[in-house]
């Protein structure tokens, strides 16, 4: 990992998902190609070997890549779309009207000559560029996106169908053990399909999981494999590929200072097992993230925030009650420190407690600021102390997106507990349902004021205190709750410039029925 020749950029940045490669696919020349945003370039591996494409300096903040026989599309954050041929050549560009606060881009072939540029939130725009200068598209490309869902007869099935495929596999049947939240074919010809299945369960603890399934001619599955939570870092776009030996290679993250290419261990259907996902992020499957995060709200009382009419509040009473949550005076007394019957580790299902770095060694001693706690909620500082004269544990930042990680006896406050609390929301709303279009209202950044929030769902959210121009832009100072040592193991504040926050995909957002 690095910014030198033949390393990848990876940043790993406070409690967010990192920052890095953006897809993966293979090329027509048997290379697999890494999109390389940090370093912006591309990167083909073969056999041990590298090399690398620089992308043309107009190209603002790589998003996607295709691969075509002779070259490579690219897409920008700000829907930008480059053509370069395998020596890096710029051939042609084409640019689509895209807004980057309403999410990443993603390029999908509608077509062997036209591609469609999609946001995350589902809005697309064809793209004209003339694919000939690059041979085309990739045909399993082509045909996998022609695979439309239909409607299904029960939760544990799914239907895929092609109307430009002749034979069994027009049509693909899934099934599972489990509920199917999200299916997509990832690669296809006329001879075999590879298929990416989200699954969900709620018991006995909710989970979600991912599973690739190869179905061979006659449209059959014939192996499968369950992907762990290491495949779905940096936000990846594409985190699958199929190489030309038949290999399914996926890049995995299994720390801040290390990526693997690693290939996919498929086994027969009927010998795998699943494996739970313990963590999340939109380069997953999920179509429904409540699947993965409304454990959450229902470990707090909440059944369906998205009902919730919310009371008018003030802008000032917004940063009252944050600023009374960061300097909040509390001791730490050893009931709070430590539970004979709790290890401090963070292992779950079994162990999933561990006291925030920042009150470690502070047994029986005063500390300010309300901790960091895993699907914590409070909707009053009240709530706060009596917990702790009950005897609950102080803070808990072991994290695992899912209802069956939040402590029963521990205390505080997660990032979007402490917003939920803010904005006096009465319930707890997560990241993934604060952008709601009962609780808030998307805005523009230059729109952005004290008491709004910048979000990212699925990862973190912060409360914006104070918005100011500095010489390299703006700067948000803001107060938000996290477990990372770095940013105090609670509430705190902190300062980043506008354009970091862009860049790391986070939204701006208004609560409703708030007063000036």
């Amino acid at each position: 990992m690095g910014s030198g020749a033949g390393q990848i950029g990876l940043i790993d940045r406070p409690n967010e998902a990192c920052f890095g490669p953006a897809a993966i696919a293979p090329d027509a020349a048997g290379n697999l190609a890494i999109l390389d945003k940090v370093n912006r370039k591309i990167v083909l591996v073969n056999a041990g070997s590298l090399r690398e494409i620089p992308l043309p300096e107009q190209m603002n903040e790589p998003q996607d890549l295709l691969a075509a026989y002779k070259g490579y599309a690219v897409a920008g954050a700000f829907g930008d779309v480059m053509m370069l041929d395998e020596d890096g050549r710029l051939l042609d560009t084409a640019k689509v009207h895209h807004n980057p606060e309403q999410g990443s881009v993603r390029i999908f072939p509608v077509s062997s000559t036209e591609l469609e540029l999609q946001s995350l939130s589902g809005d697309s725009s064809k793209v004209g560029l003339p694919l000939d200068k690059v041979g085309g598209l990739i045909k399993q490309q082509v045909i996998a996106s022609g695979y439309k869902p239909q409607p299904a007869a029960a939760p544990d099935r799914a239907v895929l169908v092609n109307e430009t495929v002749d034979g069994p596999l027009r049509r693909i049947d899934v099934v599972s053990s489990m509920r199917i939240t999200g299916v997509r074919v990832i690669w296809a010809d006329h001879d075999e399909a590879l298929v990416a299945i989200q699954e969900s369960r709620l018991l006995p603890n909710p989970a979600s999981f991912v599973r690739l399934a190869h179905y061979d001619a006659f449209a059959k599955p014939v192996t499968a494999a369950y992907v762990s939570a290491e495949s779905f870092g940096c936000d990846l776009r594409r985190p699958y590929a199929p190489l030309k030996d038949g290999r399914v290679v996926s890049l995995s993250f299994p720390g801040s200072e290390r990526l693997f290419l690693q290939t996919v261990q498929f086994k027969p259907i009927d010998d795998v097992q699943p494996i739970p996902l313990a963590a999340v992020s939109d380069a997953v499957l999920v179509a429904n993230e409540d699947n993965i995060l409304k454990s959450l709200e229902q470990a707090n009382g909440t059944s369906d925030a998205g009902l919730v009419s919310l009371p008018s509040i003030g802008r000032a009473s917004i940063l009252d009650r944050a600023r009374a949550a960061l300097s909040y005076p509390w001791r730490l007394s050893a009931v709070n420190y430590l539970h004979a019957d709790t290890e401090n580790l963070c292992a779950p299902p079994a162990k999933i407690w561990e006291r925030p770095s920042r009150l470690n060694d502070m047994s029986e001693q005063e500390t300010v600021g309300v901790p960091y706690r895993w699907g914590g909620y409070l909707s009053t500082l009240a709530a706060f102390q009596s917990h702790l004269s009950e005897g609950r544990l102080a803070g808990d930042i072991c994290t695992c997106r899912g209802g069956n990680c939040v402590h029963p006896k521990a205390t505080g406050m997660d990032c979007s507990g402490f917003v939920s609390y803010a904005w006096s929301t009465g319930k707890y709303f997560t990241t993934a349902s604060l952008p709601g279009k009962n609780v808030s209202t998307p805005i523009t950044w230059v729109d952005l004021q004290p008491g709004d929030i910048v979000n990212k769902a699925r990862s973190h959210v912060m409360l914006v205190e104070k918005v100011q121009m500095a010489p390299a832009g703006r700067l948000i100072t803001v107060i938000e709750s996290t477990p990372r040592p770095k940013r105090c193991g609670g509430v705190c504040r902190n300062t980043y410039t506008e354009s970091s926050l862009r860049e790391r995909q986070y939204l701006p957002f208004r609560r409703l029925s708030v007063m000036d």
